[in-house]
């Protein structure tokens, strides 16, 4: 439960960063994935941003107040959030439509959905060994 909680608290931390970066500057975070800037990008960023202030505060408290099975199941939509990014970032980039810049996001969003994954799935594992 330990593992679990620390990847929920790191991830929360990244999805807070992400939340600041979006709000304070969208289009640093929009050139990074080498899309064309627009007012209309630089909103859909911002609201972005909401949603990882939401994330991150969701994690937040997972890690400190959700104990047993509900984190397990908690952590598994978030593992599935993450894992969808990056799936959605890798067709992205094989269309073309974003750019190299979009492969360390992607990986760090493969990165957290696989980590919460084994942690959840190590975390049943010690349930079912008692």
């Amino acid at each position: 439960m330990k593992l679990l909680r620390v990847v929920l608290v790191l991830s929360s931390l990244l999805q807070l960063f992400l939340f600041y970066q979006l709000l304070a500057m969208p289009e640093a975070i929009i050139a990074g994935f080498g899309i064309p800037e627009s007012a209309s990008a630089e909103m859909i960023a911002r609201r972005a941003g909401i949603l990882f202030l939401v994330a991150g505060l969701f994690g937040l408290v997972m890690a400190w107040k959700v104990k047993g099975r509900q984190l397990m199941a908690l952590s598994l939509v978030m593992a599935i959030g993450w894992l969808a990014m990056a799936s959605e970032s890798a067709f992205e980039w094989s269309r073309g439509f974003a750019g190299d810049g979009t492969l360390m996001p992607m990986g760090a969003e493969a990165l957290f959905g696989l980590l919460m994954l084994l942690a959840c799935l190590r975390m049943l594992w010690m349930e079912k060994r008692k």
